[in-house]
């Protein structure tokens, strides 16, 4: 068994980075994996996400191959405490993630 995939246009030359959610659509309480791919970078990486909700959190992405991170974020509907750890979504709601 085989996947294949394709990747960005000069992904691998640029040094420019992609950074994505592994799904497009979650539940409010699932865990949303998260995916970076930037060849400049190696090691832990953060990365900003936030929600339409208003609520933002830092997570910690870890390298899992050469230039290539993961990590992931518990999502939830109920109201929390900003920079708990917990992104705090609403039904239909957006979530973006942003590094730098």
């Amino acid at each position: 068994m085989a996947a294949a995939f394709d990747l960005p246009e000069d992904i691998c030359l640029s040094g420019q980075g992609a950074v994505r959610f592994e799904r497009d659509i979650y539940r409010c309480d699932d865990l949303a994996r998260i995916v970076l791919d930037d060849t400049d970078l190696s090691g832990a990486v953060e990365v900003e996400v936030e929600s339409d909700s208003g609520d933002t959190e830092m997570v910690t992405l870890s390298e899992f191959a050469t230039g290539s991170f993961e990590g992931s974020i518990t999502l939830s509907a109920v109201t929390g405490t900003p920079e708990d750890g917990i992104l705090h979504v609403t039904d239909a709601g957006a979530i973006t993630v942003t590094y730098f």
